[in-house]
């Protein structure tokens, strides 16, 4: 056991030095149009400067997404936001927008019922501090208030409970609030931090996802399957089939909706509690997985996963049948008659 914890302690720490540095070589300063792939000051930063979209929300005809960190349904379930290099995609109605604000780089992207919470970095351009640390915004990114660790730290890892607003990361480095690497986690909007003990973990985590409204729960999608804390990621359970977690999300009555591969690509929902295990029917995947899944808080109807290819489908009916409304990163929005 004490050597299957070691391996545990091990695969995380690497996990997390991956995590904290895929990405941030990419050259800050180059152009929006040409980009592939803290301290507690809590004034709100107005995100109308540097590199900006002027005005409300633009519909558009298409949109790129390259270098995706997040999805997630709004708060009323009518849009899916994507939080990708180059700031935030909107999909609504078989439109999409491209919100007003910079355009900055969002990574640990995470909805709650009243506004996202992010890390990452600037947009080019911009006056704000790089790292963002961890922020949060109320309104669609046209400002954010940083919350903590800004021009410090920037979180790959981050999740925030819909309704607790429990924030938990993964520390890619040490700093005047967490000494050391690992899992962290905070119920005060990020003004104080304790550290996860992490007991029974197992595999490379890949995923972390927080209970919607129990602050205390937590799970991690490891290289070995999913598993659940009840006592703040201080020991995990294993639920589930063993498979590689690529994906890991909590709905708002509390079950995990996950990426995984089990031979094939997969998406399955899993009761913490009951432990029951229900795979829905996807399309085929081709040399691909899924990287991200989001259900309405609205209608639990309403689902959506995007792939490492930056392929996105959409269901309205649970899984029964899908849309695809992005081809490699490309989406295009329906024509609407005059």
């Amino acid at each position: 056991m004490k050597n299957r914890w070691k391996r545990a302690v091990t695969a995380f720490t690497i996990a997390v030095i991956i995590i904290g540095t895929v990405a941030c070589s990419q050259e800050r300063n180059r152009s929006i149009e040409n980009t592939i792939p803290g301290g507690d000051n809590r004034e709100t930063e107005n995100a109308n400067s540097g590199n900006v979209q002027s005005g409300d929300t633009d519909h558009v005809s298409e949109v790129s997404m390259h270098h995706a960190h997040g999805m997630s349904y709004s708060p009323d379930g009518s849009k899916i936001y994507f939080a990708v290099h180059d700031g935030l995609r909107i999909y609504e109605n078989g439109q999409w927008k491209l919100p007003a604000g910079e355009r900055h780089d969002y990574m640990g992207f995470s909805m709650t019922d009243d506004g996202f919470y992010s890390s990452g970095h600037p947009a080019p351009g911009s006056d704000k501090k790089n790292p963002l640390g961890i922020i949060k915004s109320t309104d669609e990114g046209r400002s954010f208030t940083p919350l903590a660790f800004y021009g410090q730290v920037d979180f790959h890892g981050l999740s925030v409970g819909y309704k607790s607003h429990a924030i938990y990361v993964y520390n890619p480095e040490p700093n005047p609030k967490m000494e050391t690497l690992g899992l962290y986690y905070s119920t005060d909007e990020a003004d104080s931090w304790t550290k996860s003990a992490m007991s029974g973990l197992e595999g490379q985590p890949e995923a972390l996802a927080v209970h919607s409204a129990d602050e205390a729960i937590v799970a991690v999608g490891t290289s070995e399957g999913i598993f659940v804390s009840s006592n703040y990621g201080d020991r995990f359970e294993k639920i589930g089939p063993e498979m590689r977690v690529t994906s890991l999300y909590f709905n708002v009555e509390g079950a995990l909706l996950a990426g995984a591969v089990n031979k094939q690509p997969a998406f399955v929902r899993i009761d913490p509690e009951t432990k029951q295990t229900e795979e829905l029917k996807i399309p085929a995947l081709k040399e691909d997985l899924i990287a991200f899944v989001g259900q309405s808080p609205v209608n639990e109807k309403d689902i959506a996963f995007m792939t490492m290819h930056k392929d996105v489908y959409i269901s309205s009916d649970g899984g029964d049948t899908w849309s695809k409304i992005a081809d490699k990163g490309i989406g295009k929005s329906v024509q609407v008659d005059p």
